[in-house]
Order: C-alpha cells, then structure tokens, then sequence
C-alpha cells in the first residue's frame, strides 16, 4: 500500500471517530437532560410519599385552621383583619345597600321630654374665633339634654304616734304609718327597691350597700337589706300564687330547667312561661313530680319543651318538642367546619321545613283545620327524610325525629297562637337564672329559695304586663 492510499485509509477512520464521538457527545447531554429531569420526578415523587404519610397531621392543622376561623382570638383587637376572610374593600364584597337608615325604615327617634325643668340662654360677647366683639343677636337655635341630679334624697321622718284609751276595749290604741312595714326603720321606697335591684339587676347585698350609700347618703348593714327583701316576699305570696294559678290555666306554656345550688347542694330551677306571665320555681328534683306539682296531673294545654323526660308524664298535655334541639348536631358540626355537604344540605332543607310552616301560621293563623295542616308539613317532612343518607349525624337526626313523629310532637305549634316550633323563648328567660346563680352562688337557705322564686316571678310578669314594680308592691304595702 503506498503513503497515499494509507493516508486516506487514515483519513477516513478519522472522520468515523470524530462522527463517532460527536454522537457519544450528544448521547451524553442527552443523559444528563433524562437524569436531570427524573430526578425533579423523583424529588416530586418523594414529595407526594411524604404528604400521604402525613394525611393525619394536614387534617389536624385544617381542623385547627377552621375552629380558629370561626371563633377567633379574643385578645385580637376588632380592628385586625379576619383570618381567611376575603378583602372588605374589593368590589365584589362591598354591601349592595347604602349605609345608614334605608328607604321606608321607621326613624327610632329619642321622645322629647313632656315638660322642661329649667332653661339656660347661652350667649356671647365676643367671637370665639378671632375675638373681635359682637352686636346683638339676630337668631337663634335650640337643643334639649336629660340629665340625672345627684344629690342628699335622704328624708328623715319623726312619727309622732298619738295614744288613745279606748273605754269599750279598756286599752290604748294607736294609728300606724302607712309609709313602713312593722318593726322596720326605713321608709317604702328602700324596702321595694332593694328586692328590685337585687333581682332585677342582680346586685350582691354589698354592692346594693354601695348603691345607697354612693347615690342617696344612705347607711345600713347588709343583713338589714337581707331582711327587707325577706318581708316583701311575704306581702308577694298572694301574687305569686296568682301567677302560678295562671300558668296552670293558660292554654300552653314554655317549659324548661337548669341546675341550682341549694344549700351548697343539688337543686333546679323550673321556668314556666307564657306571653304574659313568668313563673321561676327552685324545686330539689328535676323529676315529673316538679311539673304535676305546679302545673297539674291533668294539663290538658300545649307545652313547648325540649328532650327532657318529665315531660312525657304530662299524660294529656300537647307536646311540642323544641327543633332547635333536636338540630342542634348539625350545627355544632357546621360550625366547627366538620360537616359533609350531604349534613349541610340536609341542615338547610329542614331548616327550610320548619319556616315555611311558621310563616304560613304567622299568615292564616287560626286555622279551620289545623291537623290537614299538620299533615300537609308531616307528608313535606317525610319526604325529605326518607332518602338514603350516609352521614352519621344526619342519620342521629333522623332517629330523634322519628322519635317525636309516633307522638306527634313536631308540628303542635300549629295548633296554638303562643307556641313556637322551638323552646327559645323559655330558655332566655332561664338565662336570667343561670347568671343570678353564677354571682350569687346558689341560694343558701330555704328562706333564699323562697324569696328568689317569689321575686323573680313578679318582676318578670309585670314586666311583661307592663306594670310598675315598685308602684304595685307599694299598693301591697
């Protein structure tokens, strides 16, 4: 072979490893790039292993992240912005409404004062601006302000009882002030306002000695405010069973109870109410005894009342169990951000129900034939519950429903004008109690027990009745 053609065998095999090489190149970045990219795969893979390990703790941190959504911080100021709540100032959350009072809304204006006490005329001489001295009047405005006078009302009074000698009876006789109670050292208007406010505005027996000493200039111990509140519950016995007897004839009532301390032991506070009377009742037992005691064995009436089982010993009485109770699962649910939209639609509808029916009482009612009316509402019910639902708590309401369908006790409140589809009336008026008890302690006699329920029961039906407390126990006196 001669240099030539060797030199173009050695040529060619040149150009063949170049070729070659140039490929085992491109081979390689193209292995970096495919290892570069199944690593990202592989960083995302592990990613995804490790949240689904961690599945619990996400739904731990979510819970917590809805509970504290709902309820907030306390000790955040008002004016901090919401967690997880949209931007306020963005177009699509601002109100579609003006702020303010809105077309056709009844003005709730301050009454102006029947008579005006006194006058002042406020005038100048100079301008408050730059000073410079001012002419005579040419106009004028005017504005009315109420205001309270504190001052000594403390009225020291000398009776001067004359004695006389009867010759028939053969003894003294003597009048008797109209303005006291026997062996008492203060006047009406102490003795019917210390019960008033220690019932009404639930003041302790040392802050109602503030109260008079602070105001009036007044001084007496704590044990003599004590004692006056023990004889106007005597004078109040007659309205109180007046009250009573009037809760045992109404045509339906709103029952309920909560727990009392007594002695420093068990005892519960019974709630009877009607549009126009209130009866609060410490008993020792949460039994059906309590309710036969005051109410009767034979209350034939409506009586709106929750799960509690004393009242299925009110054989003839016409139950209407409270709906708020027996949904109340389902909100509790909702609102701690556990509820399935299956609960939450089941919620709304029955929800739905139940105002359809109190909007059509509130319209037509009385009714000539209340139980097709019932019906009508009992058929709507039934065919929202008796779909197949798999939530839990939608099952539980169910349950309780069918409960209180056998005894007819979900639609009542279409049969009386006082009666409401739930106990929520009855259960504010108890809220009352619940904070008497948590300031007071519970009562710490049988003599406390009596003046509590006594009290409480008037002032709340003359409240009711729109009469004057102090001025109708004063007629007493």
């Amino acid at each position: 072979m001669n240099p030539e053609e060797e030199n173009e065998r050695l040529r060619k095999e040149n150009k063949g490893l170049r070729e070659a090489l140039e490929k085992a190149c491109k081979e390689k970045e193209q292995l970096k790039k495919e290892n570069k990219d199944m690593k990202k795969i592989f960083t995302t893979l592990k990613q995804i292993s490790e949240c689904r390990g961690k599945k619990d703790l996400v739904k731990t941190i979510t819970k917590a992240l809805n509970k504290l959504a709902f309820y907030e911080s306390p000790n955040m100021p008002s004016s901090a912005p919401k967690l997880n709540t949209p931007n306020l100032n963005s177009e699509s959350n601002k109100p579609k409404r003006k702020r303010g009072g809105q077309k056709g809304h009844k003005p709730a204006n301050r009454k102006k004062p029947d008579k005006i006490d006194d006058a002042e005329v406020i005038s100048l001489t100079h301008c408050p601006i730059c000073s410079t001295k001012l002419g005579d009047w040419f106009s004028l405005r005017w504005r009315i302000a109420e205001d309270v006078v504190f001052e000594n009302f403390v009225k020291s009074i000398l009776y001067i009882i004359l004695l006389y000698y009867c010759p028939k009876c053969k003894k003294s006789v003597s009048g008797i002030p109209l303005d006291i109670l026997p062996k008492m050292n203060f006047g009406t208007n102490v003795t019917v306002l210390t019960p008033f406010l220690k019932y009404k505005y639930r003041l302790t027996f040392k802050l109602i000695r503030k109260f008079f000493k602070d105001f009036f200039g007044f001084t007496a111990s704590e044990g003599a405010y004590a004692y006056q509140i023990k004889k106007i519950a005597k004078i109040l016995r007659k309205p109180y069973k007046d009250i009573e007897d009037e809760i045992r004839n109404s045509e339906s009532i709103g029952v309920d109870e909560t727990g009392e301390k007594w002695l420093g032991g068990k005892a519960w506070g019974w709630q009877y109410l009607t549009k126009l009377a209130s009866l609060y009742k410490l008993e020792r037992t949460r039994s059906h005894e309590a309710l036969h005691k005051t109410v009767g064995d034979n209350y034939d009436g409506g009586v709106n009342c929750d799960g509690h089982g004393a009242c299925n010993f009110l054989k003839n009485a016409k139950k209407q169990r409270c709906w708020e109770h027996i949904w109340r699962p389902a909100r509790c649910k909702i609102k701690e951000g556990e509820a399935s939209r299956e609960l939450e639609g089941f919620y709304k509808k029955l929800v739905h129900i139940l105002k359809l029916a109190d909007s059509y009482k509130k319209k037509n009612f009385p009714f000539k034939d209340a139980d097709k009316v019932k019906n009508r509402y009992y058929r709507i019910l039934g065919n929202h519950i008796e779909k197949l639902y798999k939530d839990p708590t939608v099952k539980k309401i169910i349950a309780s429903i069918h409960k209180y369908w056998e005894k007819d006790e979900l639609f009542t409140f279409l049969e009386y004008k006082d009666l409401n589809y739930h106990n929520n009336n009855t259960e504010r008026e108890l809220r009352e109690e619940v904070i008497q008890r948590k300031i007071s302690g519970g009562v710490k006699s049988d003599e406390g027990a009596e003046c509590r329920s006594i009290l409480r029961s008037v002032i709340k039906t003359y409240e009711k009745k729109g009469m004057d407390f102090m001025e109708e126990v004063k007629k007493l006196i």
